[in-house]
C-alpha cells in the first residue's frame, strides 16, 4: 500500500518576519508621538501591551481551539488584526517622515560601542531566559510536580507579573537608571539559579516566577529605551529591528542550550545553565556596559 502523503505548513518564517518589523517600529513610532516628559510611560505601556497579550492570548486560542478547531484560531486572530490596521487608519496621526537612514550607514551606526554592547547583552540575557522559560512547563509539572491546573496559574502569574515590571521602569528609570538596570539583571540571574532549589516548594517557585517575569519585561523596556537614545532618531527603527532579530536569535540558542542540558544532563538543571548565563551577562553589563553608558551621556 502506498503511504498517503501529507503535507505541512509552515508559518513560522513569515511570523517571525512580521514580529520583527512590528518592534522595529512601534517603539520609536511611541516615543514620536509623546512629548519628552512622557517618552518612558509611552515605552513601558508598549510592552504593558505585549504582558497583557501573554495572559488573555493562551487561554483565549486554548478556548478557540477546543470549540472550533485549531485551524479557526488563525483565522480569529487575522480578524482581529484586521480591525486594529483599520483601526489605526482611522484615529493614528500622520508623522513626519524621518526615515533618511541608508543601508551605507549600517556600518556607522554599528561602530557606536554603547549599541553593540548592548546587542552582546541582549543575546545574553534572551540566552539565559530562553534556557529556562523554553521548558518551564515541563519543568514545573516533571520536577515541581504541579498538577496541570496549577501550571497555568503559574504561567499566567509570569505573564501578569510584567505589568509589575513595566510599571516599575515608569518610575525607576530617570530616577536611578543604572541601579535600577543592576537590580533587573540580578533578579534575572537569582530567578534562574534558584528554580530547582526551591522546586519542592511550590508557594516559592510561583514567587520565583513571578519575580522572573517581572525583571524580564524590565529588562526588554530598559533597553529599547536605552536603544532609542544611543541611535539617532532616523535610526532609530533600523537599530530596533538589529535588536529584535538578536533576540530572536538568542531565543534560538536558548532553547537550543536547554535541549542540550534536558537531553544530556537533566531538565532539573535548565536554570543552573541559564542562570550560568545571566551571571555573566550580569558582570558585563556591570563592569562593561554601564561605564559605556556614563561615558556616552
Amino acid at each position: 500500500m502506498i503511504p498517503k502523503k501529507t503535507y505541512t505548513l509552515n508559518l513560522t518564517n513569515p511570523v517571525a518576519c512580521a514580529h520583527s518589523i512590528f518592534w522595529s517600529v512601534a517603539a520609536p513610532i511611541a516615543v514620536q508621538l509623546v512629548s519628552k516628559e512622557h517618552q518612558d510611560l509611552a515605552l513601558s505601556m508598549i510592552v504593558t501591551g505585549t504582558s497583557i497579550a501573554m495572559i488573555v492570548g493562551l487561554p483565549l486560542g486554548r478556548v478557540v481551539g477546543l470549540y472550533i478547531g485549531w485551524r479557526m484560531t488563525f483565522f480569529v486572530l487575522a480578524g482581529i488584526s484586521f480591525i486594529v490596521l483599520v483601526y489605526l487608519f482611522t484615529v493614528f496621526p500622520q508623522l513626519p517622515d524621518t526615515s533618511t537612514f541608508s543601508f551605507h550607514q549600517l556600518p556607522q551606526l554599528l561602530k557606536k560601542n554603547v549599541l553593540t554592547e548592548t546587542y552582546f547583552l541582549t543575546f545574553l540575557v534572551a540566552t539565559a531566559y530562553y534556557t529556562g522559560y523554553s521548558y518551564i512547563e515541563p519543568f514545573l509539572r516533571q520536577i515541581a510536580a504541579f498538577p496541570e491546573g496549577w501550571i497555568t496559574i503559574t504561567l499566567t502569574i509570569f505573564g501578569a507579573s510584567g505589568l509589575i515590571g513595566s510599571f516599575l521602569f515608569s518610575i525607576c528609570y530617570n530616577r536611578v537608571r543604572y541601579d535600577f538596570i543592576r537590580v533587573v539583571l540580578a533578579c534575572i540571574t537569582i530567578s534562574l539559579l534558584l528554580l530547582y532549589p526551591v522546586s519542592a516548594y511550590a508557594s516559592m517557585v510561583i514567587v520565583l516566577c513571578a519575580l522572573w517575569g517581572m525583571a524580564v519585561t524590565a529588562f526588554n523596556v530598559t533597553f529599547q529605551a536605552e536603544i532609542i537614545q544611543s541611535a539617532s532618531l532616523n535610526a532609530a527603527a533600523v537599530a530596533m529591528s538589529i535588536f529584535s532579530g538578536i533576540f530572536n536569535l538568542g531565543i534560538g540558542s536558548g532553547t537550543w542550550l536547554g535541549g542540550i542540558v534536558s537531553t544530556y544532563s537533566s531538565i532539573a538543571y535548565i536554570g543552573y545553565a541559564g542562570g550560568a548565563v545571566a551571571f555573566i551577562a550580569f558582570l558585563y553589563c556591570v563592569m562593561i556596559l554601564i561605564k559605556q553608558l556614563q561615558i556616552a551621556e
